[in-house]
């Protein structure tokens, strides 16, 4: 029940989301998928999918340190973050098989993850999708980005957008956020 896409270029981020979950199995509008999250004293950008508690323990109770000056090294810092996100979600009980019940798509630094249970993946082309909806909107922004000048605002929230059209466990308004380059 879920799109979530971004695309990091220049040092940049942008991720969009829609805003559909459920409770009790009925449709409800209004979830919050992406969290700007502090570390140390840049931010991260997380957009996650599986059970909607996720995004509530990850914010009271995630820290992450700052991102590190070095390409080498941030593959070792996505993985720190990927197990901490696993552990808050087993310790609340957000779990399927004994696992973390759902991905996390971590933006930083002009840098995408995805983060598993216990681990990240590198998105090394600079986009990534997570959730139902990830088909059509991976496609829509290789397309935009491939084929036409379109800004890259306007490219995520777009694909969002395909997302909602073509799932239908996808739904409302694309949230759409950006992260600078870091310092």
């Amino acid at each position: 029940m879920t799109t979530i896409v971004a695309l990091a270029r220049g040092g940049h981020v942008w991720m969009g989301a829609d805003e559909l979950t459920n409770v009790y199995e009925r449709p409800v509008l209004g979830a919050v998928k992406i969290l700007r999250h502090p570390a140390g004293t840049s931010e991260v950008l997380l957009g996650f999918t599986g059970f909607a508690g996720l995004v509530a323990e990850t914010a009271t109770h995630l820290t992450i340190t700052e991102p590190p000056q070095y390409a080498g090294e941030m593959l070792g810092w996505a993985h720190t973050i990927a197990a901490k996100v696993s552990r808050i979600a087993m310790g609340a009980h957000l779990t399927e098989d004994g696992q973390m019940a759902g991905r996390v798509l971590l933006g930083a630094c002009g840098r995408l993850w995805t983060l598993t249970h216990m681990g990240a993946i590198a998105h090394l082309d600079g986009m990534g999708a997570l959730g139902s909806g990830e088909g059509p909107a991976i496609g829509a922004l290789d397309a935009l980005t491939r084929y036409s000048a379109v800004d890259p605002a306007e490219a995520v929230t777009i694909a969002v957008q395909i997302g909602i059209n073509r799932d239908r466990c996808s739904g409302g308004t694309p949230q759409v956020e950006h992260l600078p380059p870091c310092p």
